[in-house]
């Protein structure tokens, strides 16, 4: 068992998302240094079977301190950092696997929903900061995303770490092979505002700021 302070979290492609930026971030981060911290990067299937036990799995090997899962949500202008994961798969489309969950439990007879626990009012401060478009959301939707974020803060309570899930919008290559192209940023800014995330998380400490910083939907 080794121990890595931090645990990253993308997928990898799926559907209409070939390039996937949350699986890309997360592979480029693996052991990458944040001050004297190393964070472990692994990137999960989009599967609803598959994907928890994988990160299962990595929590018991790298004993983190801070678990920031990351994923796609196409049409999302800026960043997002959630603040409650529900316990629903309402999954709109199948998984990679043709799982197609409609109305059920992430996990049965798991409370209704988490909230996230590490710093989300601080960290969209420091994205401010660097310049970095970013806000607090409360809907991480019903697919993969959110069954893992609720997974993570589900195990959490076990295995003591802070957790959260961080919303990246689409790559340009992928938003502009529409008619009608979705709002997308660079690969390299969305990489900047994980890094900026993370090392927000592990200098902050105390409760939370407060100022507005939400979203009308």
């Amino acid at each position: 068992m080794s121990h890595f302070r931090v645990l990253v979290t993308g997928f990898g492609p799926f559907g209409s998302c070939q390039k996937n930026p949350s699986g890309a971030i997360a592979e480029s981060l693996d052991h990458y240094e944040v001050g004297s911290d190393v964070v472990r990067g692994i990137v999960l299937p989009v599967s609803r079977a598959k994907a928890p036990v994988l990160l299962l799995d990595a929590v018991r090997q790298f004993t983190p301190e801070v678990v920031i899962v990351t994923g796609v949500a196409s049409g999302r202008p800026n960043i997002s950092i959630e603040r409650f994961a529900v316990n629903v798969l309402d999954f709109p489309f199948p998984d990679e696997g043709g799982e197609q969950p409609v109305d059920e439990a992430a996990v049965e007879n798991g409370p209704v929903a988490y909230r996230a626990s590490i710093p989300l009012k601080a960290v969209v401060k420091a994205w401010r900061e660097v310049g970095i478009g970013g806000y607090v959301s409360n809907t991480a939707g019903t697919f993969l995303c959110n069954q893992i974020f609720y997974n993570v803060m589900h195990s959490s309570l076990r295995y003591g770490y802070r957790a959260g899930l961080i919303h990246l919008p689409s790559l340009p290559s992928e938003s502009t092979r529409d008619v009608r192209p979705e709002p997308s940023m660079r690969l390299e800014e969305q990489r900047r505002a994980v890094l900026t995330a993370i090392e927000t998380i592990l200098q902050h400490s105390g409760t939370d700021m407060s100022f507005p910083a939400g979203a009308t939907c």
